[in-house]
């Protein structure tokens, strides 16, 4: 189905779509986003600077094969970096005095938001493979030391865990959970921004 399509939008970063690509005529697909990947992270899309990269493409591709409707398309980019631009000056301020601090997640997703906002991260779940015994202590340590920032997940994981962890310290950490695949992507930043 995908080969009868004109055009092939992609970002060549999930691993399915990896596949699926092999499958298809290379002329057809349109990357959104060719700069480098974080090693084992294709969420690429969970960065404002990321999205500002891929709406610019995305506006060049149209522009390219419907130049009638440049208006149209340029207007609707301008609405959304002058959103990304202002949230991103929103959480570069509010994230100056995490600087340094873990953001606490559950899987491998946020790499690249918390690389905008020089903050480390740590996940319990890594690549698919849960943690060990000694990596939890380490969470624990940094959640005794004040080390985490806030914590980020996301709605389709157990974040019970986090509960737990955070009983065993007696530590109040804000939990953050969004739903990066049915949410207006711009929106998680100010949902982020709103609850750190």
């Amino acid at each position: 189905k995908l080969n009868s399509f004109n055009y092939i939008l992609t970002f060549n970063s999930l691993e399915i779509e990896k596949l699926l690509l092999k499958k298809i005529d290379k002329n057809k697909l349109i990357d959104l986003y060719n700069d480098n990947y974080l090693e084992n992270d294709p969420h690429i899309w969970l960065s404002l600077k990321n999205l500002k990269k891929i709406y610019l493409r995305t506006y060049n591709f149209l522009y390219n094969i419907d130049k009638n409707n440049y208006k149209y398309y340029r207007d609707n980019l301008n609405k959304v970096i002058t959103k990304i631009e202002l949230y991103n000056t929103l959480l570069l301020n509010k994230t100056k005095n995490y600087k340094g601090k873990y953001i606490l997640t559950y899987h491998n997703e946020y790499y690249y938001f918390a690389k905008d906002y020089n903050l480390n991260i740590i996940s319990l779940q890594y690549n698919e493979s849960e943690i060990s015994l000694k990596d939890i202590q380490k969470i624990i340590n940094l959640i005794n030391q004040d080390k985490i920032a806030f914590i980020l997940t996301s709605v389709y994981y157990d974040n019970s865990v986090f509960f737990k962890l955070l009983a065993k310290t007696n530590k109040k950490i804000k939990i953050i959970v969004c739903d990066p695949f049915n949410e207006d992507t711009i929106n998680i930043f100010w949902k982020i921004y709103s609850n750190i």
